[in-house]
């Protein structure tokens, strides 16, 4: 159900696209000391980032699927994705993000390579920045593409799509704050049959998680997003991710990156 290893590999990938496992969790992907660095930077950016976006956590940009039922919050997501994946370069320089490590590798390992997902040719971001204080947390809840953007063809095709968290600080607590909660529950599963929308499924529809993964700094973690997941509450310091998605449409595509 829960993968720990040591690397990402093509076999990892394909045990999650073949529903072998719900998730997978490598540990010290980053480097711990490059991660308290990168903590600072992105914390100070943050907090000076006029674009800066709120709702559950703080961020610094929207998600694509927040932007496309408005035509103008859409267009400027898609004029400034170089832009802040560049910036994102620019906090982790002098070393490598571990964003665009991710991509190269996804690349290198996929039998049809990995690459941005693109719409109108603009490319999305992938690795958008979430930072979670002051009791932050998600309910129970599914992300699907294909459910909310039909008029993206690509997206259409997607028989998997995996959540990516790579963690850049997490809570300082024991008690699991900031864990992620996994159900083997997924969108057209009966359990779920009268909840409205893919978001904020009532906790009394579900039975206790079957995994929960609690990350430290450095970690790496890809989850099948299209199965129910939640994330405890940040109550001491901060969680702080590097986040997007994988959308899988079979051995012989490319997987294509978003946030």
């Amino acid at each position: 159900m829960l993968l720990q290893e040591e690397g990402l590999s093509a076999t990892v990938l394909r045990k999650l696209f073949e529903k072998k496992a719900l998730a997978v969790q490598i540990r010290n992907y980053y480097p711990q000391e490059q991660c308290a660095r990168l903590s600072n930077r992105v914390t100070s950016f943050i907090e000076e980032c006029e674009s800066r976006h709120e709702r559950i956590y703080l961020s610094n940009v929207p998600a694509f699927t927040e932007t496309v039922p408005d035509a103008v919050a859409l267009a400027r997501y898609l004029t400034e994705s170089k832009k802040v994946m560049s910036e994102l370069r620019h906090l982790c320089h002098p070393y490598t993000s571990p964003v665009d490590r991710l991509r190269c590798e996804l690349d290198d390992l996929w039998p049809a390579g990995a690459s941005l997902l693109r719409l109108n040719g603009s490319p999305l971001v992938f690795g958008m920045i979430r930072v979670w204080r002051h009791a932050a947390g998600a309910l129970p809840h599914i992300d699907l593409l294909k459910s909310k953007v039909r008029h993206l063809p690509e997206a259409c095709t997607f028989t998997e799509q995996i959540g990516v968290n790579m963690y850049v600080e997490m809570p300082r607590s024991e008690g699991g704050e900031g864990a992620i909660e996994l159900w083997n529950i997924g969108f057209n599963d009966t359990v779920l049959n009268g909840a409205q929308g893919t978001y904020g499924y009532p906790r009394a529809l579900l039975p206790e998680p079957d995994a929960v993964i609690k990350p430290e700094a450095g970690d790496l973690v890809l989850l099948r997003s299209d199965h129910v997941h939640a994330v405890r509450q940040t109550n001491n310091g901060q969680r702080i991710t590097l986040s997007g998605f994988i959308g899988h449409s079979g051995s012989q595509a490319a997987l294509r990156l978003w946030s």
